[in-house]
């Protein structure tokens, strides 16, 4: 049954949302042992941080966003017993999309790529509840 096969991409987003984490204070601790900046200068006000760990704080903020929506519908379908080898497949296609939004927002930015990354997990995520909302309501 696909119940507990939708926990593996939840766990894989988890492991994300830490590694953006680990490498945010990686990159931090760099930048203040370098002198690039000083903790008083970035202590209160964020944008004083240099550019990389700027991006990848953004993205780990970002990861507070859309995948809250995730988590809630992967909780939901599992409590309603809705949980299906589509629900499955949409979970991985929406957390496949979080890490080329995350690989794009982190190496080269490109807007119009990060974009069309975020979008389309918007779109799947949307999918994702409108499948849901069929099952539990029997709306069609």
């Amino acid at each position: 049954m696909p119940s507990t096969q939708i926990l593996l991409p939840v766990f894989v987003q988890i492991v994300l949302i830490f590694a953006l984490l680990f490498w945010q204070g990686v990159l931090r601790g760099q930048s203040l042992r370098s002198g690039a900046v000083s903790l008083r200068n970035v202590a209160l006000n964020e944008p004083n941080w240099p550019t990389k760990p700027t991006q990848v704080a953004n993205n780990f903020n970002n990861q507070f966003q859309l995948p809250i929506l995730f988590f809630v519908i992967v909780i939901l379908s599992q409590v309603y017993s809705t949980t299906d080898w589509t629900m499955v497949g949409l979970a991985w296609v929406f957390v496949v999309s979080r890490i080329v939004h995350s690989y794009i927002h982190t190496s080269s930015n490109r807007f119009s790529l990060r974009f069309r990354a975020y979008t389309f997990g918007f779109l799947v995520l949307i999918v994702m509840w409108a499948v849901f909302a069929v099952k539990v309501f029997g709306v069609a």
